[in-house]
C-alpha cells in the first residue's frame, strides 16, 4: 500500500497529463491510464487484506462482516479480470500496429472497449451470483473474501443443492 498507491497515482498523472502529439500516442497514453487506474483502486482494496493479516482471529474486522466480505470479492474478481484485460488490450494493440503500421487506432476506442468489457463482466458476475452458480466466501488459507465454483471451493464449504447446477456450469464455460 506504502508503495503501490503513490506510485500507481504518480504513473496515472503522467499518463493523463501528457501532450498527444500523435492519434496512437493518444490511444496508448489512454491505455496506459486505465492500466494505472485500475492498478491504483487494486492497492486500495488490498489495505482489508492487511486488516486480516494482521488480526489474531485471521478474518479481520472488514471481512467479518459477510456483506462487505461480498461486495469486496465482487469488486476484486471484477479488477483482477479487468486488469488481465487491460494488459491483453495493450499488446493486441501493439500487434496490430506491427501488422499495420500506418494504422490509425482512435483514442476514444481505448475507452470504449475496457468501458464495454467492465459492463459485460460486471453484468455476468452478477447473474452468475444472483442464480449461486458462483458465491463468494471468506478463505482462511488467503485472508480474503473470493468468488468461487464448487470446483474450487475449500474443504469447510458446506455443499448446498445447488452446487449440480455450479458444476455444470462451469464445466461448460
Amino acid at each position: 500500500l506504502a508503495i503501490g498507491v503513490p506510485a500507481n497515482i504518480t504513473a496515472f498523472l503522467y499518463f493523463s497529463r501528457q501532450k498527444n502529439r500523435n492519434p496512437v500516442q493518444a490511444y496508448f497514453n489512454r491505455v496506459y491510464t486505465l492500466i494505472t487506474l485500475v492498478d491504483v483502486i487494486v492497492c486500495l482494496t488490498l489495505g482489508a487484506i492487511s486488516d486480516s493479516s494482521l488480526a489474531s482471529n485471521r478474518h479481520g474486522t472488514l471481512f467479518s462482516t459477510p456483506a462487505f466480505c461480498w461486495v469486496w470479492g465482487f469488486i476484486w474478481g471484477v479488477l483482477s479480470i479487468l486488469s488481465v484485460f487491460m494488459i491483453s488490450v495493450l499488446s493486441v494493440s501493439r500487434l496490430i500496429l506491427l501488422l499495420f503500421p500506418l494504422r490509425i487506432l482512435p483514442a476514444t476506442l481505448a475507452r470504449i472497449i475496457p468501458a464495454l468489457y467492465l459492463l459485460f463482466i460486471s453484468g455476468l458476475l452478477c447473474f452468475l451470483l444472483a442464480a449461486e452458480y458462483v458465491v463468494v466466501y471468506y478463505d482462511v488459507r488467503y485472508m480474503f473474501c473470493t468468488l468461487s465454483g464448487l470446483a474450487q471451493r475449500s474443504p469447510d464449504y458446506i455443499i448446498q443443492a445447488t452446487d449440480a447446477r455450479s458444476e455444470h456450469l462451469i464445466r461448460i464455460i
